[in-house]
């Protein structure tokens, strides 16, 4: 169930957010109904603070919001996880996630998966670069199809410690994910070890996987 919060609601949490006494945030499914409350208070009385793990899945972010999270994922030295998911992000939202994917030092979980993200918002997003500590990427259901699949393959090319990726009902078909497999099986230094591509246009077979 989704709730609404007033400004007036959150304030008095506002002190406790900022005595460090927290490592995690999880506000998923909480529509804060007035405009850039994570800019204006939330994640910046959190700045000193070792938070680990930020969550606002389903919570209706806008522009401004996004734009918190991100300058917070690009300051912060603990942050390890930012799930996202779930918000419609616009062009202008991914590219600035793009800005964050490249200059982040510590984020090792990303989770953006059902944002409405289609093949040219993906490319603002990773545009042939990399990241250096991402370890785990959850894409599901934005329908990206074979143009946002080679952008990623670009991506994991130039992501030494990338692990896991998730693309479940992508849009993709045989000819995205072989370009995907290319890049793994072409790279030694690869340390992908799971790629999820259920509910494609693909089959097991055309890309070489036993």
């Amino acid at each position: 169930m989704k709730n609404k919060w007033k400004k007036e609601d959150i304030s008095p949490l506002i002190p406790f957010f900022s005595q460090n006494l927290l490592n995690e945030i999880d506000l998923s499914n909480h529509s804060f109904n007035f405009p850039s409350f994570l800019n204006n208070s939330l994640l910046n009385y959190n700045i000193n603070n070792q938070l680990t793990s930020i969550c606002f899945n389903n919570s209706k972010l806008n522009e401004a919001d996004i734009k918190s999270i991100t300058n917070y994922i690009v300051s912060s030295t603990s942050l390890l996880i930012c799930d996202i998911g779930k918000n419609i992000l616009s062009p202008l939202a991914c590219s600035t996630f793009g800005y964050c994917i490249l200059k982040t030092t510590s984020l090792e979980t990303l989770r953006i998966n059902e944002c409405g993200i289609n093949g040219e918002s993906l490319l603002f997003i990773f545009n042939g670069k990399g990241s250096k500590p991402l370890k785990h990427v959850n894409l599901n259901g934005n329908e990206f199809g074979d143009i946002g699949l080679v952008s990623i393959s670009a991506f994991m090319k130039n992501s030494p410690l990338l692990q896991s990726i998730e693309l479940e009902k992508c849009g993709g078909t045989d000819m995205g994910f072989i370009s995907l497999v290319n890049m793994i099986q072409g790279n030694i230094d690869s340390k992908i070890k799971y790629v999820n591509f259920h509910k494609n246009n693909v089959t097991v077979a055309s890309l070489g996987i036993d």
